[in-house]
């Protein structure tokens, strides 16, 4: 009887010694199941951030392909320095002044050439009146002296108002500047030097401000 006790007890032990080494390899097991899980999520997380990367950045180029194909350009109403006539001496030679005379400063933004056609005032009831006097024209810069104007990348070209043109334009309100290029682009813009170019307008005031004498 003591002999079959003792042989029960001695299978219980094993049973509970085999239990724990179950228990140990089980939880060995999850251990590693659960290290390889973190290391899956931390793997996935970078791919994902890698697409989404390499997504905003195939958007940031098709948007800067797109920017650089567009006609880019700004239209300034502003004040322009010109010479006018202003008499003749002795001798029949002329006599030149220099005048601010209001006007339209066009620049083109983009990264290629454009084919400026007209640029000029466009008034309240929708009629426009273009500006055929560029201000600067300089041969040697690629700047003629009327329009179209071909503007290189980032050229500019102003435009002003002959000294007849005072009389033609008195009374008139004027709703905005306005350029367009041989594509059809047109821009418009008001800002402060075009309102007060529409005051001097309906007040009847001259125009063009005598700066200095030229030769």
């Amino acid at each position: 009887m003591e002999q079959a006790v003792g042989v029960w007890r001695l299978l219980a032990a094993n049973g509970k010694s085999i239990g724990r080494t179950r228990e140990g390899e089980v939880g060995g097991t999850s251990n590693r199941n659960l290290l390889s899980s973190k290391q899956v999520n931390w793997g996935d997380w970078i791919t994902k951030a890698a697409a989404a990367l390499g997504a905003g950045l195939g958007i940031l180029n098709t948007w800067n392909a797109w920017r650089q194909g567009k006609v880019r350009i700004r239209v300034v109403p502003t004040s322009v320095a010109v010479l006018n006539l202003i008499s003749t001496n002795s001798m029949g030679q002329a006599i030149y002044g220099r005048f601010l005379s209001p006007g339209i400063a066009v620049i083109n933004l983009g990264s290629f050439p454009v084919t400026l056609e007209e640029v000029g005032y466009e008034f309240k009831d929708g009629e426009k009146y273009p500006l055929t006097r560029i201000a600067d024209p300089n041969w040697s810069s690629g700047v003629s002296e009327k329009l179209p104007q071909r503007l290189e990348a980032h050229a500019s070209v102003r435009m002003s108002l002959w000294v007849q043109e005072e009389e033609t334009l008195k009374g008139l309100r004027i709703r905005r500047a306005y350029a367009r290029t041989a594509c059809g682009t047109t821009v418009c813009v008001r800002n402060h030097a075009l309102r007060r170019l529409t005051e001097q307008l309906t007040r009847g005031e001259p125009l063009m401000e005598r700066v200095e004498k030229a030769h």
